[in-house]
């Protein structure tokens, strides 16, 4: 069903998402084969040149890819105003965010300067790009302050805070900066994932999760409230960090944050026990490993704030950068994909020919017998990721292997649905 409020006139054309849903898989299917060439030294250490490649690979190469193609889809259906330009702004996007991230993760590899201050400028130009632009449509909408609307408002935000951390880190890196690198670190990533991933995660759950699972509303008190307090929770954080120092204070807040992620966590998960309709299809099962992976997450996260050896285990971070990265981002976003995409293929062949379409339902694009395949490789793969860090010499090359097979699988997909499309569109255009 379409919502009411869209209209095709408003929608932009299919390549401007379609681009970035396309590239993304590649850059997964690319860390994959990174882990398997460069051996467990690529879960070594948080801090280790061989992690951060990899880690930026997941992050730029296809969460915010896959993100930013989804926003500039989404957008008119909920601030009632589509990105201007919507064409040019993709593009500066993806040249800047895919140079970029192919830069940056050469310049981790090789220590090469020149590489690091050349993806700061071209990472700065594109995540600004559409920066700018959301937040100039967010502005101009007429849809009412929805907790969406409000909640995309905050991602963005948090992603600008999480850029300019990024560029300042990787000038400091390739110039010598005298910053307390750790703790800029730590901002960079608390922004990133809580300020931005999960801002914009729980901004579109509020009206994806009723909608396409069947479940009762959020409660009210949490959509209106988690993202202003996970926001100012943040700000504090980081003020704190960056100027105080104290620990105390640090461990109240970082207490909190565990608190929020693990309450919408759970919500999340209390709705989908709760759906009208029983049957488990590929979106759910997406969903709910990404819902369970982000509890365990934070609970993981409090039990090192209450537990000292727990906090003093150097495999810590890495456990928790594989269950909110591996198990959380990349669960939702796989599974938002089989029902972004196959939507917007049926939505642009009805625009093409109202009527006309010789697909009856959004299940002619991709069947959920090819989506379900890629699930269980998935969630085999976060398991073993989770092995991997415990591990690695029993774990690590299997989970690349499936790490490698499940960005393959879904980059398979996406192209068949795209196939499903270009068969489908010379008749209606004949017709017309």
């Amino acid at each position: 069903m379409i919502q009411p409020g869209l209209s095709f006139e408003q929608a932009p054309p299919l390549a401007v998402p379609f681009r970035f849903f396309l590239l993304a898989p590649f850059f997964l299917l690319a860390s994959g084969l990174l882990m398997l060439a460069l051996g467990p030294a690529a879960l070594a250490s948080r801090w280790a040149p061989e992690t951060l490649a990899l880690t930026h690979l997941v992050t730029l190469g296809f969460v915010a890819q896959t993100m930013i193609g989804a926003v500039l889809q989404v957008l008119p259906v909920v601030a009632g105003s589509p990105v201007i330009h919507p064409g040019g702004v993709a593009l500066t996007t993806l040249l800047g965010l895919n140079g970029g991230t192919l830069l940056l993760v050469f310049g981790f590899l090789a220590a090469s300067p020149p590489a690091l201050q050349a993806a700061a400028a071209l990472l700065a130009l594109g995540l600004g790009a559409v920066v700018l632009a959301a937040g100039v449509a967010m502005v101009r909408g007429k849809a009412a302050a929805s907790p969406t609307v409000y909640g995309l408002r905050l991602a963005f935000l948090g992603l600008a805070v999480t850029v300019a951390l990024g560029v300042l880190l990787a000038l400091a890196l390739a110039q010598g900066l005298a910053l307390p690198l750790q703790k800029v670190v730590s901002a960079h990533v608390s922004w990133g994932l809580f300020g931005w991933v999960l801002a914009l995660v729980a901004a579109v759950a509020y009206q994806v999760v009723p909608m396409f699972q069947m479940t009762p509303q959020y409660p009210q008190s949490l959509s209106r409230w988690l993202l202003p307090a996970l926001f100012l929770g943040l700000s504090l954080r980081t003020v704190t960090e960056l100027f105080s120092g104290s620990e105390t204070l640090l461990h109240l807040l970082d207490g909190l944050l565990g608190l929020l992620v693990l309450g919408f966590g759970a919500a999340t998960l209390r709705l989908q026990q709760q759906r009208r309709r029983r049957l488990r299809d590929a979106t759910l099962m997406f969903w709910q490993l990404g819902m369970g992976a982000l509890v365990l997450a934070a609970a993981l996260w409090l039990g090192g704030l209450l537990v000292a050896p727990l906090a003093e285990d150097p495999r810590l971070p890495l456990l928790l950068g594989v269950l909110v990265l591996g198990g959380f981002a990349l669960s939702v976003i796989n599974g938002m994909l089989y029902k972004i995409v196959p939507f917007l293929v049926w939505f642009h062949l009805q625009a093409r020919g109202p009527g006309k379409s010789p697909l009856k339902s959004m299940k002619d694009v991709l069947t959920d017998r090819m989506a379900q395949g890629q699930f269980y490789t998935h969630a085999a793969a976060v398991l073993l990721l989770l092995g991997a860090v415990l591990a690695p010499a029993w774990c690590f090359y299997p989970a690349a292997l499936l790490t490698t097979l499940s960005a393959a699988w879904l980059a398979r997909n996406l192209i068949a649905a795209i196939g499903v499309y270009r068969r489908a569109l010379p008749a209606l255009v004949a017709g017309a």
